[in-house]
């Protein structure tokens, strides 16, 4: 088929198939394997020509004996009102346990163990590229992280950021495979909470200015520049949960109590942005977890728990103010973390196999 089409026409098709269609053809001729394995394509396949459907990753921890993951579109999840359950879904499981989930970008995961080791996976390849030791050599519980692509450089990068006595900061690029330092943010920090959350090419943490307050600001970081800088939270901002996003702007769910609402920072037609209270939910019967927001229909989706005493799973809809059954653990003990993820081909051509297959059972 390739004698017979325009370069550009091939990569226009394949850049609209599944990853696991395109690791197929790979072994179908060296032209094909050549191109789809190229850096150039990743890129394209990544950021460009089509944007890939947001999935929901599931990673369930079996008694801190080991993580499976699995992958899910939101039409598809696991509820417990499906008889298949997980039948039909390909599970992974993960080398290593207890680790967390500190950063998602173009289908890469950044994972950071106990002892604040990294590496970078991608689940839709299974491949693993493990992150030399970072200056600062041990795990700091003043130590956070993000992780981004950054279009300028064409790179990827990791930002470390210690808020000890002394502020310092470092970046990690993938394509010199090592650290550097970076100039710290201009203010002081007392708090940053560990997770950190990217929208296009800036990183936001909930931060604290003030000994008094756990988070009273927004800290920002722009992967490319490396500036920081600050947002305030909206007011009334009560007790902080959770960052997320909304159609590309950045949103914060506080609550009042069991009351909680979600604010979401609008740019305006004068370019200035604000904040504007998007959804409250008034004395939910559930416990409110984290934001979920799988592109497949824009619905801003909220993880729930009944109670204290029943941790199940389930999905809360803003729009529909529909709660869904609970989700089905992959094994019996197993906790449940959910992210939104798209597959990709990034570190294809770099990092090791990672990542073994295993089947579900009731």
């Amino acid at each position: 088929m390739s004698d017979y089409l325009p370069q550009e026409l091939i990569v226009k098709i394949f850049t609209n198939l599944p990853v696991k269609s395109l690791l197929r053809f790979r072994t179908l001729s060296k032209a094909w394997c050549s191109l789809i394995s190229s850096p150039d394509f990743f890129r394209k396949y990544s950021l460009g020509l089509v944007k890939t459907t947001q999935k929901v990753l599931i990673m369930n921890n079996f008694m801190g004996r080991k993580d499976i993951y699995t992958l899910h579109e939101e039409d598809r999840l696991p509820f417990s009102s499906s008889e298949e359950g997980y039948q039909g879904v390909t599970a992974v499981e993960f080398p290593r346990c207890e680790v967390q989930i500190a950063g998602s970008c173009n289908g890469i995961l950044l994972l950071v163990d106990m002892t604040f080791g990294m590496c970078l996976w991608n689940f839709s390849i299974r491949r693993r590229l493990m992150i030399p030791r970072h200056p600062l050599g041990s795990k700091s519980s003043k130590m956070t992280v993000g992780f981004g692509f950054d279009p300028i450089s064409n790179d990827y990068k990791i930002m470390l950021i210690d808020y000890g006595a002394t502020l310092k900061a470092f970046v990690y690029t993938l394509k010199t495979g090592s650290w550097s330092s970076i100039a710290p943010p201009a203010s002081t920090f007392y708090h940053l909470r560990c997770n950190s959350y990217l929208i296009d090419t800036t990183l936001y943490w909930f931060a604290s200015e003030s000994q008094k307050r756990p988070h009273s600001v927004i800290m920002t970081l722009d992967v490319s520049t490396h500036v920081f800088g600050t947002i305030p939270l909206p007011e009334p901002s009560w007790e902080i949960k959770q960052l997320g996003e909304f159609n590309g702007s950045v949103a914060v769910m506080c609550a009042k109590g069991n009351n909680p609402w979600i604010w979401v920072k609008k740019k305006e037609s004068n370019n200035v942005s604000a904040w504007s209270v998007f959804h409250k939910l008034e004395s939910p019967p559930f416990l409110v977890g984290p934001l979920l927001q799988p592109t497949y229909n824009g619905d801003l989706l909220i993880e729930t728990f009944p109670d204290l005493n029943d941790m199940e799973s389930r999905i809360y809809n803003t729009r529909t103010g529909m709660l869904s059954t609970p989700l089905v653990r992959f094994t019996p003990l197993g906790n449940i973390r959910m992210t939104t993820y798209v597959e990709s081909l990034e570190l294809l051509d770099s990092g090791t196999p990672c990542g073994e297959g295993i089947k579900w059972t009731k």
